[in-house]
């Protein structure tokens, strides 16, 4: 961002009203797995945006609290939606449904001779970052996100059954937090 200010724009066909079952997909989705390791200051703008947006969609005021707002439009927080597009494509990698070389920068936790809890749990396994660059890239972050994933959910085998139960916990998540 060359101004370092986030802009936010609802385009919307001429005379079109936003209804009360609108998505944030749209913006908040696009460019999310690549957003989610950003400052502080940025994460902080993000979150700020999906609030307005919600205000905006609902036509609620500026005081209305957030919780209220994402309950009603069953939208998950913007940092609950990073680590949920995590997970769902380390799904994906582990059940052979994204892209190959995925399969390169996650490394899952295999062991024929033990029966050992990480194997039976799906864990992504990764060396120590030994700098503030590391902890930053994909793999560490999807590791930290996938490995804190109940192993209920990660065994699941039904991607849509996977995304809702996913979605839920991190929900659930969300409640606890604001």
């Amino acid at each position: 961002m060359d101004s370092g200010k986030l802009k936010f724009h609802v385009v919307c066909p001429k005379g079109q009203v936003l209804k009360k079952n609108y998505r944030e997909d749209w913006i908040f989705d696009y460019g999310c797995i690549t957003w989610c390791k950003t400052s502080q200051s940025n994460l902080t703008r993000l979150m700020r945006l999906q609030k307005r947006a919600a205000r905006i969609i609902l036509n609620k005021p500026t005081r209305t609290p957030t919780f209220e707002l994402f309950r009603e439009l069953k939208w998950l927080s913007f940092q609950s939606r990073c680590k949920y597009h995590v997970c769902l494509l380390v799904y994906k990698t582990l059940n052979n449904l994204a892209p190959k070389y995925l399969n390169n920068i996650l490394s899952f936790s295999t062991n024929s001779s033990h029966n050992l809890r990480s194997i039976q749990r799906y864990n992504i396994i990764n060396n120590r970052p030994n700098t503030n660059s590391l902890k930053r890239t994909f793999s560490y972050f999807a590791m930290e996100i996938w490995n804190s994933v109940p192993s209920h959910i990660k065994l699941i085998r039904n991607i849509m059954a996977f995304k809702t139960q996913l979605k839920t916990y991190l929900l659930l998540q969300d409640c606890d937090l604001i």
